[in-house]
């Protein structure tokens, strides 16, 4: 928003000292002159009476150039109700065509011009500021709406597929019905939930390196992550994602890495480890990737490490935002340009070359002021230089409106300070060209300023049509970006709430199939749970989810015992804003001994720190056949709230650590944003493969 408006106060600027040149040839007049166009400048932000009749008087008393009469056009246009506005202007314009008594047809023709373009950009460029406000401060109010639809959206697809699964079980525990088919409908429900989760992570890079440093690190080992890219991806992400993991299983599956680099720019990653084995996936993905018309490759490097490598197209950069702002934005600098170039067309009484050079300039000058610098911009410039140099051996001085674009140009193009250069020596240029012509000192010390004004007026108007672009861009990646988070939000709720109370379920239907007599206890149990489980859906789907650590922590203890697992439990009174956090990684503690161990004793100590420590034996020597990202995802939770985590095993036992830090834990220690994505699914020590939802 300031750039904005400061591109205003520069291009009002430059026209009051352009049309104010006339008026200062003379001392001490030019001196009074000067005062009356600051007053000028300084009034007419309050008083469009006071800025008419300064106007007049520096035209019509102190023989400044009648254009400036524009700026109040310009006011009238922004400030008077549109039944006078127009019609004010257009009197005004006329007005300043009086102010040339005498001139030929073309002269006063060519001072409407001149002031009609001046009131149509301090309109347009007004206007153009008011949008980048009115963009700017819209972003956030896009992003909460589309985060609004994409819970509205997960809600429905949450309801659809896991709810109706949730609800059916309740009904055959409600009924009774035998724990052998209640089971497989659990099992069914997991598989979904797990599809779900995998759907809504599919397209955050993130999330896979999160959770693949996270594995990694609680596999022994050691990993550097390098991340250069910028989420979100989209679909590229997504497919880099599933070259990462495959490269991380496959490390993992034979257990021989030591140390492993994980590399990530824009649209590629590499993952490079010394487990010296060729993943048996690296034909099907090859293949995947160069379909998208990327680069696959796994070989050695020169050190004898392994080194798995996909690159994807970085595409066609995308095209700006083209909203109303961007509409104005272009439309004021064609219409600034037309003028511009109105006037030499005038002065050569239309003459089909001049008509054509001139349509080259003005073509070339919009195609410099696009978003993105454009393509061969270099030979642009270069034709630019020669379409306005070339024609002043035919066309002489009259030719000297030109170079002022060819200097805009070089400011939108050039880094600074070649940008600055370049306009210098271009109005060094207008001067030489000048004095060659036999133009008078007074009307050669005109051409020399009007270049510099003219090219920062152009670069204003072409920068400002960029903002507005970027603004509107930004906008629409800030919702994108929004919707992401929340997917991964959801992702993550399934995994870390819903995934365990899954597991329990599991865990106590296999336990009323086993043991009969005591199966209307266990179901019982299924049904708070299920209760829960629908609890922890609404917290997925985006409703606010606090958790009591206390019962979190007898409900582990329970489902621990249940399934004939020794605990000892030390609990201390952990502050409020810390218990859904630490509630949520014990369950995660509590899933994956569950899940990935043989555990037959387990130890839980929960400190007022807060602190939470998980120890468990029973650890299996085979690592998983497939990465997870439920470590990852603690990772994330817990390095967000300013805490510190760790997971690893160590003689046949795994310990998981988390500590926090109670001053970052504001109020939110639940934690809204986004975290990696998650793999659910399987029993005791087997990790299920994630599979895409169909």
């Amino acid at each position: 928003m300031r750039t904005a408006k400061a591109v205003v106060a520069l291009t009002v600027l430059a026209f009051s000292v352009s049309y104010l040149l006339p008026a200062l040839t003379a001392w001490p007049r030019g001196l009074l002159a000067a005062m009356a166009m600051t007053l000028m400048l300084v009034v007419r932000r309050w008083t469009i009476l006071g800025e008419a009749g300064l106007a007049l008087l520096l035209v019509f008393g102190f023989g400044a150039a009648p254009g400036l009469l524009g700026l109040v056009a310009g006011s009238l246009l922004l400030r008077a109700r549109a039944w006078v506005a127009v019609p004010g202007a257009l009197a005004v314009v006329a007005g300043a065509s009086l102010a040339t008594p005498g001139a030929g047809a073309s002269s006063t023709l060519g001072t409407a011009i001149s002031t009609a373009l001046t009131s149509l950009v301090v309109y347009g460029l007004t206007r153009m500021a008011d949008q980048v406000g009115r963009v700017s401060s819209a972003r956030t109010a896009l992003a909460v709406a589309a985060v609004s639809r994409e819970r509205l959206r997960i809600a429905d697809d949450l309801e659809s597929s896991v709810g109706r699964g949730l609800e059916a079980i309740a009904t055959g525990v409600r009924q009774r019905a035998e724990p052998a088919l209640l089971l497989e409908r659990a099992r069914e429900v997991l598989t979904e939930t797990r599809s779900v989760s995998v759907d809504y992570r599919s397209l955050s890079l993130d999330a896979e390196l999160t959770a693949a440093r996270a594995v990694l690190e609680a596999a022994g080992v050691k990993v550097r992550v390098t991340a250069g890219h910028a989420e979100p991806l989209g679909p590229p992400g997504a497919l880099l994602a599933l070259v990462l993991r495959e490269a991380v299983t496959n490390l993992l599956q034979y257990g021989r890495a030591k140390q492993c680099t994980i590399e990530t720019g824009q649209v590629w990653v590499r993952v490079t480890h010394d487990g010296l084995r060729t993943p048996e996936t690296a034909l099907s993905l090859a293949e995947r990737v160069r379909t998208a018309g990327g680069r696959f490759a796994a070989d050695l490097t020169p050190e004898g490490l392994l080194r798995v490598e996909a690159e994807l197209p970085a595409g066609i950069p995308r095209d700006p935002g083209h909203g109303p702002a961007h509409l104005l934005a272009v439309s004021v600098l064609v219409a600034v340009l037309a003028g511009l170039c109105a006037r030499p067309l005038l002065y050569f009484g239309g003459d089909v070359a001049v008509a054509a050079l001139l349509g080259v300039s003005a073509l070339l000058q919009v195609h410099h002021s696009r978003l993105v610098r454009p393509p061969a911009w270099g030979l642009t410039l270069a034709l630019q230089a020669v379409v306005t140099y070339a024609p002043f051996l035919w066309y002489g001085r009259a030719w000297l409106a030109l170079p002022g674009l060819l200097g805009a140009s070089a400011l939108l193009l050039l880094p600074a300070p070649l940008s600055w250069a370049a306009l210098a020596l271009v109005t060094g240029s207008v001067t030489v060209i000048g004095s060659l012509a036999g133009l008078a000192h007074g009307e050669l010390v005109n051409w020399t300023l009007t270049t510099p004004i003219t090219a920062l007026v152009v670069y204003g108007l072409g920068r400002l049509a960029q903002l507005v672009a970027e603004l509107e861009r930004a906008r629409e990646e800030l919702a994108r970006d929004a919707v992401l988070r929340e997917r991964l939000r959801a992702s993550r709720d399934l995994h870390d709430l819903l995934g365990h109370n899954l597991a329990g379920i599991l865990l106590k239907l296999e336990l009323a199939g086993r043991l009969p007599e005591q199966a209307g206890a266990h179901l019982t149990d299924v049904e708070v749970m299920l209760e829960r489980a629908r609890a922890d859906l609404l917290a997925a789907s985006g409703h606010r989810h606090e958790l009591s650590l206390e019962q979190e922590a007898a409900n582990a203890r329970e489902l621990l015992r249940a399934a004939g697992i020794e605990v000892e439990l030390t609990f201390e009174e952990v502050p409020g804003p810390a218990q859904s956090l630490v509630a949520v990684v014990l369950r995660e503690a509590v899933t994956n001994i569950l899940r990935h161990s043989r555990a037959r004793h387990a130890t839980i100590v929960i400190t007022a720190e807060p602190s939470l420590s998980v120890v468990n034996d029973g650890v299996p020597h085979a690592v998983p056949g497939r990465v997870g990202a439920g470590l990852g995802n603690l990772r994330t939770r817990v390095e967000e709230a300013g805490g510190t985590f760790s997971a690893g095993s160590e003689d046949g036992r795994f310990r998981l650590t988390a500590a926090l830090d109670p001053a970052r834990l504001l109020g939110d220690a639940h934690g809204v944003d986004p975290v990696a994505g998650v793999e659910l699914g399987g029993d005791g020590a087997q990790v299920v493969a994630d599979r895409p939802r169909r």
